[in-house]
């Protein structure tokens, strides 16, 4: 490869600001680098297949920021005003003889977007794989886990950055009724916007804590919710579906929490989404090469060395802040 660009990677745990690329290390990949002779089928179908049975942390992104396909650049809508959910009040709807419809304008501006070049390349010796024949599989993988989990971290920044924040305390003499708060998330977020949130997606600490704190009510409705499942609490809330995430990656020496430990958000969100839509988040991503959502490519670097490189093209949106709600749980049984 003739070049390489260098980027701060620390946030994802990969190499140093500024360090040169050893063996074995990531960098960012440079897209103009890259001819049609270096494309691998196989690789990227092995890559899709890879995406399709990873569904721990593509099931988190699909939560989060529902995929939208679109060509490279595209133009979306953004709802952040509330009159996107007007309804036609004091009969405006009804036209008299020989009178024309009511006129009504879209709601919401057009934005135009453009997908990003994303990507990780890595380098392995070609002793090694002699000795492991799967060693480009696994690099694939390991490429694409860290291009997933960097994904979800920006749809996690958007979503927080847009909420409402209320900061509440489960369980303890002070402390509020947890899914009582949660049903409290739903009607604010619908109170803002016109729209119910759909969607809940709680940090693995605020679950714990809700469950102590409902197991410490003697009551017959905090067993009740103690017992729920996430699907059955998400029935009671009205909503389409609670999300628990307990993911965490590499962050300098120790482990971040994908989704901060301790919060809940709630926002809109719809697989099948289209530009138009007004629901929160979108990613929004085009075909690579060769015409599928990853593309993967393999190059000899030299006699004894080999790059692989897997990338996509992919923009995560927030089309509307209206609504989005957040909770942050203090242990009141501490």
């Amino acid at each position: 490869m003739s070049k390489t660009a260098t980027y701060d990677l620390r946030p994802l745990g990969i190499m140093p600001a500024g360090a040169a690329i050893q063996p074995g290390q990531v960098a960012l990949a440079n897209e103009d680098v890259f001819a049609d002779t270096f494309f691998s089928q196989p690789m990227t179908d092995y890559a899709v297949g890879w995406a399709s049975q990873q569904r721990w942390i593509r099931d988190l992104l699909d939560f989060l920021a529902p995929g939208v396909r679109t060509t490279r650049r595209f133009e979306y809508r953004v709802a952040n005003n509330a009159k996107a959910f007007a309804a036609a009040e004091n009969d405006k709807d009804i036209r008299a003889l020989y009178g024309e419809f009511a006129l009504v304008e879209a709601i919401g501006t057009i934005q135009n977007g453009r997908t990003l070049s994303k990507g990780l390349t890595t380098i392995i010796d070609k002793d090694d794989e002699q000795e492991n024949p799967q060693i480009v599989q696994q690099k694939v993988a390991w490429l694409m886990d860290m291009l997933l989990r960097a994904e979800v971290i920006r749809a996690m920044a958007l979503l927080n950055g847009a909420a409402t924040n209320t900061a509440v305390t489960w369980g303890g003499a002070g402390g509020s009724t947890p899914d009582i708060d949660l049903n409290g998330l739903v009607l604010a977020g619908g109170n803002a916007s016109g729209m119910d949130p759909n969607r809940i997606i709680i940090g693995g600490q605020a679950w714990q804590v809700r469950l102590n704190a409902l197991a410490s009510v003697n009551t017959a409705g905090g067993f009740q919710g103690y017992g729920m499942t996430p699907e059955q609490l998400a029935s009671w809330l009205g909503i389409d579906r609670v999300e628990v995430s307990r993911l965490r990656y590499q962050s300098g020496n120790g482990k971040t929490a994908l989704v901060p430990a301790n919060t809940v958000l709630a926002f809109n969100a719809y697989a099948g989404a289209t530009p138009e839509d007004p629901s929160n988040i979108k990613r929004f991503w085009s075909p690579e090469f060769g015409g599928d959502e990853w593309a993967v490519w393999v190059q000899d670097k030299s006699s004894h060395l080999k790059w692989i490189t897997v990338s996509h093209k992919s923009n995560i949106i927030l089309t509307s802040s209206l609504g989005v709600q957040k909770l942050t749980v203090t242990n009141g049984l501490a």
